[in-house]
């Protein structure tokens, strides 16, 4: 799925009227940093992610595009909070097969929704079935668009497109963005927690799922690439080498994950370990991260890294999960130019939106 078009009719910090088109896999906003910058960079990540929460007292109008293969998308929410009307979102979905194209639109405020595709209104509630503001809105839409009785939606062609499109937010989870500090440092090691409003990351989560045999597997692993072979290994009698459960969670040392392998390799330490920290709340679920790191026989924790080291792994990080949209203001900065060029390899062909000074 790609973004391709962004417009402002009115949004809080950008002049009204302002529209960004991704017409190719980079796009480039040059310039000083900036308030509007930094607003622009942060309602594409909350279009690209389709969540809106923490602007429900925001008054704004916006509209985007996304394609993704046979299908396009098209946004447009409205929010005048204290008014009769509240919020607003209307959503097109364009879906084309072999054999036919369909076209479904979706309307939904707080009085309810409707949906209707090309045999009539298919969907009616006097609730709405999805908030823009309470987490990305695409999976409930989605389940919306499909049901309730319309030949279209049940196309088998047509349910593949959409759960393409379900599949791709499923992996990329909230899209977040990279800024020029160490924001996304601090979410991924859980010094901080997640703004909602797009200006940074959710925090790293891994989730595991009780099977029907005991054993344990995982459920879902946001932000994060890890598969169940890993788990499992931790959890038997006769782990592999470098991972294993503790008292503070899962420790990966021997199967620590490509970007932190890579980030050993460009700040010049012998290895490192990685820690999804167990949720104290809850047993089967697991983040942010912890790190460890040893040079010689000195070890020190990521809290002992320098800026540029922080923001390096946080970087190589960020670009090792999927994505819709790679977005980041002034990349290279505090980086030294082996790490730029390491980070602009990580980036590679990946649509990308990125401020630059």
């Amino acid at each position: 799925m790609a973004l391709t078009r962004l417009r402002m009719h009115r949004f809080p910090g950008l002049a009204p009227g302002t529209e960004l088109r991704l017409a190719g896999p980079r796009t480039v906003l040059r310039g000083p940093r900036s308030a509007e910058t930094r607003a622009l960079l942060g309602v594409a990540a909350m279009a690209a992610a389709f969540d809106f929460t923490g602007l429900e007292g925001e008054a704004f109008e916006l509209e985007y595009d996304l394609t993704l293969g046979r299908a396009d998308m098209q946004v447009r929410l409205e929010n005048a909070p204290g008014t009769l009307a509240g919020w607003c979102c209307e959503v097109q979905v364009g879906l084309r097969t072999e054999s036919l194209v369909v076209r479904l639109s979706f309307l939904a405020d707080p009085r309810g929704a409707r949906a209707f595709g090309a045999e009539g209104v298919f969907y009616a509630t006097t609730k709405p079935p999805f908030s823009p503001f309470e987490g990305s809105f695409l999976e409930p839409l989605l389940q919306a668009l499909r049901g309730r009785g319309s030949p279209a939606a049940q196309d088998r062609r047509v349910l593949g497109a959409m759960l393409a499109i379900r599949e791709l937010a499923f992996l990329s989870g909230s899209n977040g963005w990279l800024d020029e500090g160490l924001g996304a440092f601090d979410v991924l090691t859980g010094r901080a927690p997640s703004p909602r409003t797009g200006a940074s990351l959710d925090p790293p989560r891994l989730i595991l799922e009780k099977r029907s045999d005991g054993s344990l597997g995982v459920a879902r692993a946001r932000g994060l690439r890890i598969t169940s072979h890993v788990v499992l290994a931790a959890q038997s009698d006769d782990p592999t080498e470098g991972a294993h459960f503790d008292e503070k969670g899962l420790w990966l040392d021997g199967e620590a994950p490509a970007f932190l392998r890579r980030f050993v390799a460009l700040t010049g330490f012998d290895a490192a370990a990685m820690l999804i920290r167990r949720d104290p709340t809850n047993e089967l679920a697991f983040g942010p991260l912890a790190f460890r790191f040893r040079r010689g026989r000195e070890t020190m924790g990521h809290e002992a890294l320098g800026f540029g080291e922080k923001r390096l792994l946080a970087i190589l990080h960020y670009l090792e999960v999927p994505r819709l949209l790679v977005i980041a203001n002034d990349l290279g900065s505090g980086l030294t130019p082996a790490w730029r060029r390491a980070c602009e390899e990580a980036l590679g062909s990946r649509r990308a939106l990125l401020g630059e000074p």
